[in-house]
């Protein structure tokens, strides 16, 4: 009796032990397996090319309309990037505005006798009921209007559902 009351001591003091010291990550590693990051930056990617139109006359600009962003998700855009096609001598693009519903980033573009490039990283969010995210480009000097333009957004999306 004494034996077996000693045994039975054993196995609960080894059982104390090995909850003092298993329990605690093994409760970590359940609670992790429940949770997930639905908001994640590689979990919902978000790329978009688009070509723009270019108006000729006194206040030349081009300007490029991306797709409306989905019900329920709000469009976090990090990166944009953008060719002018430049077709007439002396035509110029020094700036560009990306706006979505709030006040926009403003870049500098480096242009050359062939067009203007703009490769910048920026940090806009844009809502599903305002407006899509539009990227306008100034212009300078005497134009025909043959220019055009090709641009790319990326980013993510959030899920706002929850």
């Amino acid at each position: 009796m004494k034996n077996r009351l000693s045994q039975m001591a054993a196995g609960l003091a080894l059982l104390a032990v090995l909850g003092r010291f298993y329990a605690v990550p093994l409760i970590a590693q359940v609670r992790a397996a429940i949770v997930k990051n639905i908001d994640e930056k590689g979990r919902n990617p978000y790329q978009e090319t688009a070509l723009g139109t270019c108006q000729a006359g006194q206040n030349r600009f081009c300007s490029v309309n991306f797709s409306a962003i989905p019900v329920g998700k709000r469009l976090v855009i990090e990166h944009v990037s953008a060719l002018v096609n430049v077709f007439s001598p002396g035509v110029t693009a020094q700036r560009a505005i990306l706006t979505a519903n709030s006040p926009g980033n403003y870049m500098a573009m480096q242009s050359d006798a062939f067009g203007a490039t703009l490769n910048a990283p920026v940090l806009l969010y844009g809502e599903p009921l305002f407006t899509p995210p539009i990227l306008t480009i100034s212009l300078n000097g005497l134009s025909n209007g043959s220019e055009g333009v090709l641009a790319t957004i990326s980013g993510y999306l959030v899920d706002l559902s929850m």
